[in-house]
């Protein structure tokens, strides 16, 4: 997992930092939007790698103006998503908890579940169920479908983290 932060230029002396992921731990595919801005240089910076060597590696990199609508924190850089950022397209992970269909919690198939397949799950009072993005967002909401096959009740709690 990697922090960087990205920059761009148009004479490669004076630049603008237009994301900062500095504070955070990234990891796969990385969907980053700033304003429109011109731009001639880019420059990606890694602050830190999470594994022992000291090297920050970059697979791809895409340029290009978008039109989607798209919101951005301007204190933090951060995306703030109008969509659904925990799926298996968008490279989330399930990494902590236990399914008989990998990916079942992220795969956007809801209506069809039973006791073989489609739910993830923990033992109470001991683990979680753990899902990591691929980039930090500013999010304020979620939305949970609790097993609903027979009339049981649960009681939880939500946490978050960067």
């Amino acid at each position: 997992m990697y922090s960087y932060y990205v920059e761009i230029s148009m004479d490669r002396r004076d630049w603008v930092r237009v994301i900062d992921h500095t504070k955070y731990l990234c990891r796969s595919r990385q969907t980053l939007y700033f304003y429109s801005r011109v731009v001639r240089y880019i420059r990606v910076v890694g602050t830190h790698n999470s594994q022992s060597n000291r090297m920050f590696h970059l697979v791809s990199l895409e340029a290009l103006n978008s039109s989607d609508e798209f919101a951005i924190d301007p204190k933090t850089t951060l995306l703030i998503p109008s969509t659904n950022v925990a799926t298996i397209e968008n490279n989330a992970l399930v990494i902590e908890g236990v399914s008989r269909c990998r990916n079942a919690l992220l795969n956007g198939l809801n209506s069809d579940y039973d006791w073989d397949n489609g739910y993830t799950c923990h033992q109470l009072n001991s683990g979680a169920i753990t899902i990591q993005l691929p980039q930090p967002y500013m999010i304020s909401t979620m939305r949970l479908l609790l097993w609903d096959c027979d009339d049981r009740y649960y009681s939880y709690y939500v946490e978050v983290s960067v």
